[in-house]
C-alpha cells in the first residue's frame, strides 16, 4: 500500500530510517514490557516476541527459604518443574500433624505428599480400635477416659463406633447407653 505510515518493530517510531542490519528497526532498545515480569525488553528494536527475561534474582527456595540466584523467567515460571530449588530434601512437616514425620523428597513447590504412615486409632468408647493413614480424623479427635475394675485409661478417641457407650456414669451403679454424637468421617 503506497503511502502508508509503518512502524518499527517496538512500535516507538514511524517510518523508521533503512537500516541494514535490521530493516523495519528504529536501532533503539526494544523496552517492550513482558506479560511475566516488570522488566523490559534490553534488545535493540527486533521483530517477533521478546526473549525470556535474563534479569538475575535473588529469591528463596520453597522449602527453606535458602537465597537462590536465578534468572527472572525462572523465577516467574508457572511450571513447576521449571521453577529453582535448592535440591537438599524438603524436610517440611507432613500434613498429618505429626511433628516426626517430616517430607523426605527433594525441595519442592506445592503440597508435600501425604503421609504413608499407618497408626492405630481407638473409637470413643475404647472398644475398638483400626488402622487408619496417620493423621485421619484428628481433628475429631476427643480425650476419653474410663475406670475398669478401678483401674483409670485414658486414650484420644477419633471415631464414632455406633456402639452404646456402656461406661458407667460417676455414681459407679448405671452404665450409659449413649451412642457418640459424632458420626465417623471416612
Amino acid at each position: 500500500m503506497i503511502g502508508a505510515d509503518s512502524r518499527c518493530f517496538c512500535g516507538r517510531m514511524t517510518n523508521p530510517p533503512t537500516n541494514q542490519v535490521a530493516p523495519h528497526s528504529c536501532a533503539d532498545i526494544c523496552s517492550r514490557k513482558r506479560n511475566t515480569c516488570s522488566h523490559s525488553c534490553p534488545l535493540p528494536c527486533h521483530p517477533g516476541p521478546c526473549p525470556p527475561c535474563q534479569v538475575a534474582l535473588v529469591v528463596p527456595c520453597p522449602s527453606h527459604n535458602y537465597p537462590l540466584t536465578v534468572k527472572c523467567h525462572m523465577s516467574s515460571n508457572k511450571s513447576t518443574s521449571m521453577t529453582p530449588v535448592c535440591g537438599t530434601d524438603c524436610g517440611r512437616e507432613l500434613s498429618c500433624g505429626n511433628m516426626d514425620h517430616m517430607c523426605d523428597s527433594p525441595c519442592h513447590y506445592g503440597p508435600c505428599r501425604p503421609c504413608e504412615i499407618m497408626e492405630t486409632v481407638r473409637c470413643y468408647c475404647g472398644n475398638h480400635s483400626k488402622q487408619e493413614a496417620c493423621g485421619w480424623n484428628k481433628d475429631k479427635e476427643l480425650y476419653s477416659t474410663r475406670i475398669i475394675d478401678g483401674v483409670e485409661e485414658h486414650w484420644k478417641g477419633r471415631y464414632n463406633c455406633g456402639e452404646p457407650c456402656d461406661q458407667f456414669f460417676d455414681c459407679g451403679v448405671h452404665p450409659c447407653k449413649e451412642v457418640s454424637q459424632f458420626k465417623e468421617q471416612g
